[in-house]
């Protein structure tokens, strides 16, 4: 009876017609039964080759199953059939940026623009593979062509904010100031409470009454950047602080020497642990980032983890630390007075504060239009004799690359030798 039955299903089955089995296909494919629907597809294509939506959903089945290649390559055949399918050039354009095959897939995806100049997620694909190729290499020409898809987006999509921040990216690294302030505006316009915003504005104009980054700036910021930091700071940015600390310590410092117990302020993801725990007796870690900490605690370096401002941690630190570090946190702060004093009196007699600083040509410090603030070598050295430090260390360096150019600073390796109280 069993046998019976199956020969009377697979009669049916070849009685169907080619819309009934394309129609059986997308039953099985929604119901999750990708196998099966694979197999109905399959059995039409060798009874009706030039069904386009057979090619496409197949490809659809493919890309569930992570198989990119063989997606595109079921795309491609439906595009032989329907050349002018603008429809059909995106979607090979995303699956094959989801194969890893970003070249053509640009080619593909310009090539649906060009048939619907005004297919948003043509444009969005576009942009985003651009840019993301852009930072990688580091190519003014990339940020251009990024930015030129993104204008025609954000012309189509006036209130979203997300694009605007790419284009106000790409406009700073093509160095066109007036539109990158511009863009800016239109963004606190359209998300007046976005603290980045109205602190970037404020970088822009060149305001010199701005004296510290605005804390939910910082925090936004490096919650943002957290997944990918590692990566994209040491590997894109080819980041050095972490490294030239390690450098400066091991100069410093003979072999089996301890930096004892040890505050790491703006600890990030853990960079400068990984370049020091070896010469720390403790290691404390702080960040205003939650995402930055929690990514740190990963890496099982710090005895100990907050999530806090600098100020408020040296504030509420009831303990003397030997050493007090702050690679890269200092830009975000632009008078440093008091976190001068702050260390000061969180340092053990003789301590030692190591922190860099992007330097600035001018006298004291100024914001810049990245956002961070640059600090003269000169007011660094006044904050040193007035606080109570002596300087064993003052080296110029690469910090990392900004854009196409190194960015240029400079690491202190400062002793306490008297507190900033006695003066």
């Amino acid at each position: 009876m069993a046998k019976k039955r199956q020969r009377r299903h697979a009669q049916k089955s070849v009685a169907l017609k080619p819309a009934e089995r394309y129609a059986r296909a997308l039953r099985q494919y929604e119901a999750g039964h990708l196998s099966r629907a694979e197999q109905t597809l399959n059995a039409l294509i060798k009874l009706t080759p030039n069904h386009v939506e057979t090619r496409v959903l197949l490809a659809r089945i493919c890309a569930h199953l992570d198989e990119y290649d063989r997606a595109s390559a079921e795309l491609q055949k439906a595009i032989e059939l329907e050349p002018s399918n603008a429809q059909l050039r995106l979607n090979l354009g995303e699956v094959l940026y989801q194969a890893g095959r970003e070249l053509e897939a640009v080619t593909a995806l310009e090539t649906a623009h060009h048939m619907d100049p005004e297919n948003r997620r043509a444009l969005d694909g576009l942009s985003s593979i651009l840019f993301k190729q852009a930072k990688s290499e580091r190519s003014v020409a990339l940020w251009t062509r990024a930015r030129s898809y993104l204008e025609r987006y954000c012309a189509l999509e006036p209130t979203n904010v997300p694009k605007r921040w790419i284009l106000a990216d790409c406009y700073e690294r093509e160095g066109a100031k007036d539109k990158r302030l511009q863009t800016l505006r239109e963004i606190h316009s359209i998300a007046p409470e976005d603290p980045s915003a109205s602190h970037l504005i404020a970088a822009a104009d060149g305001r010199g009454e701005v004296t510290t980054a605005d804390i939910s700036y910082v925090r936004d910021v490096f919650d943002a950047a957290a997944e990918h930091f590692d990566r994209e700071l040491v590997d894109t940015l080819k980041y050095q602080v972490p490294q030239q600390i390690k450098s400066g310590v091991d100069a410093l410092l003979k072999a089996g020497q301890s930096l004892g117990h040890v505050l790491d302020l703006g600890c990030g993801t853990g960079l400068v642990a990984e370049a020091i725990r070896s010469r720390c007796q403790s290691l404390t870690g702080v960040d205003v980032s939650s995402q930055m900490v929690e990514n740190a605690r990963k890496k099982a370096l710090y005895d100990n983890l907050h999530v806090a401002t600098l100020e408020d941690y040296l504030d509420e630190a009831s303990t003397p630390y030997d050493t007090i570090i702050a690679a890269d946190v200092l830009m975000y702060v632009g008078a440093l007075e008091d976190v001068f004093a702050k260390v000061a009196q969180r340092l053990a007699e003789g301590g030692l504060f190591i922190f860099s600083i992007e330097l600035l040509a001018e006298s004291g410090f100024k914001l810049q239009s990245s956002g961070r603030f640059a600090h003269s070598d000169a007011y660094v050295h006044q904050l040193i004799s007035r606080f109570g430090f002596s300087q064993i260390q003052g080296q110029e360096m690469t910090i990392r690359m900004e854009g196409t150019s190194p960015l240029m600073g400079v690491l202190y390796v400062l002793r306490r030798v008297r507190r900033s109280g006695s003066m």
